[in-house]
Formats: structure tokens, C-alpha cells, sequence
């Protein structure tokens, strides 16, 4: 179980508000999932809107589709974690200028 401390509270905050940003602000949807009893979260990203038929893609650290944040390097996960969700922000808003699909 996840110890309480307000830095990595702020940063799941944080991720889960990019989550919600890029998929309201976007036509990307993207889920964020938490175990609590393994301080583990899951980032599922469908470029093209979510349907059952869909492929998702992930925010991966070292080979795993899970991040686990209750161990010496959890903080830098998260912080990893938050980084890629900017980054394919700026991508998807940056292919919707392109296509037209938003005002600059």
C-alpha cells in the first residue's frame, strides 16, 4: 500500500488533470487507472478515440504497461509518466492545427 505524502499526491493529480485535458481538449481519449493496493497506475491512450475495436497504446516505463510508485524510484516514475502525457499533448493539439480541425 501507498504511503501518504502530498509530493506524489500533487503529481498523480497532476497526471490524471493532463488525462482529463487531452481528452476533452482533443479527439484522443485517455483512461487512468489506480490500484491502490499496489500503488500502481495504467495509462491507456487511443489516438483515435476510444471503441471496442480500438488498440490502445501506453504510457510505458522500462518494458511494463504498469507504473509503480511505492518503491525509491516511484517519484520519477511519475514524474516520467506526466513528461510523455505533456509531450503527446503538444503532439495531438499540434496534428489538430495541422488537419484544420482547430482555430490557431
Amino acid at each position: 500500500m501507498a504511503k501518504c505524502d502530498s509530493f506524489t499526491e500533487d503529481l498523480l493529480t497532476n497526471i490524471l488533470g493532463k488525462c482529463y485535458e487531452i481528452s476533452t481538449q482533443t479527439k484522443v481519449d485517455v483512461f487512468f487507472d489506480y490500484a491502490p493496493h499496489t500503488s500502481e497506475i495504467m495509462i491507456r491512450i487511443y489516438p483515435n478515440g476510444w471503441s471496442a475495436e480500438a488498440d490502445c497504446e501506453y504510457i510505458r516505463h522500462k518494458g511494463t504497461n504498469s507504473i509503480y510508485f511505492d518503491n525509491e524510484d516511484g517519484t520519477e516514475r511519475l514524474e516520467y509518466a506526466l513528461e510523455q502525457l505533456a509531450k503527446l499533448y503538444d503532439q495531438y493539439k499540434c496534428e489538430m492545427k495541422l488537419s484544420g480541425e482547430v482555430e490557431t
